[in-house]
């Protein structure tokens, strides 16, 4: 988990990348912490996680990982 923490770290800093990839890798980087402090899991966030490695191994495009990230977002849970 470590590894990809930093690559969304390095994606954040890197002003070559978009400023939509670098919001991507933010919100990314947010809900992992969130993740790691909670026990409960929803199907959006294991989706995130996973659509989080597939980009990572280049086996997903970054305009596909940025709509499947925009579905997933309009449908996990909201914050009580």
């Amino acid at each position: 988990m470590r590894d990809v923490k930093l690559g969304l770290l390095r994606v954040i800093q890197d002003p070559r990348s978009s400023l939509r990839e670098r919001d991507l890798a933010q919100s990314s980087l947010e809900r992992i912490e969130e993740l790691e402090n909670r026990q409960i899991y929803h199907w959006t966030e294991m989706a995130r996680f996973a659509l989080l490695t597939e980009a990572k191994n280049r086996i997903i495009g970054k305009q596909a990982a940025t709509k499947i990230d925009s579905f997933l977002k309009r449908h996990r849970i909201r914050k009580e």
